[in-house]
């Protein structure tokens, strides 16, 4: 019996050893791939655009001097961008991936780019305005 396990975690091992280079190899085209899309998209800058939001919550909770200037020192973005770009890889195939990639190296696709803060901002202001009238509405019904 402890033969059998033994001969069946030496295959195991051995089948791992086998295909772990291929493996790895794979996940550094679609990591590459996907620092890539991310630069493309604009979203390699995410870790840069959250410590600047970051920073304003932090004055604005009137946090000590002091931890937010040791916060600055060792914030690194670019340590978020390396946690992202495994999600990209878990939920995008390679063909996807190279889709975007040509889509977004494209001109329409860097128009989209240079277009998508406005709308983002403009779409965060028209759900507030949106909520505020809804949430109104609600309370003048509940006092009815």
């Amino acid at each position: 019996m402890f033969t059998t396990l033994r001969r069946t975690a030496q295959l195991a091992l051995f089948s791992t050893l086998l295909i772990t280079p291929h493996a790895l190899a794979g996940d550094k085209a679609e990591a590459a791939k996907a620092r890539q899309l991310m630069e493309l998209t604009g979203s390699a800058e995410l870790g840069q655009q959250m410590m600047a939001q970051m920073m304003t919550q932090f004055q604005a909770m009137g946090l000590d001097e002091a931890f937010v200037t040791e916060f600055q020192k060792r914030a690194r973005p670019e340590h978020l961008v390396d946690m992202v770009v495994p999600i990209y890889v878990e939920n995008l195939d390679e063909d996807t991936m190279d889709a975007a990639i040509t889509f977004y190296s494209s001109k329409e696709g860097k128009k989209l780019v240079a277009a998508l803060p406005a709308i983002t901002e403009q779409s965060m202001r028209a759900g507030q305005a949106w909520g505020e009238k809804l949430g109104a509405e609600v309370a003048e019904a509940l006092k009815e």
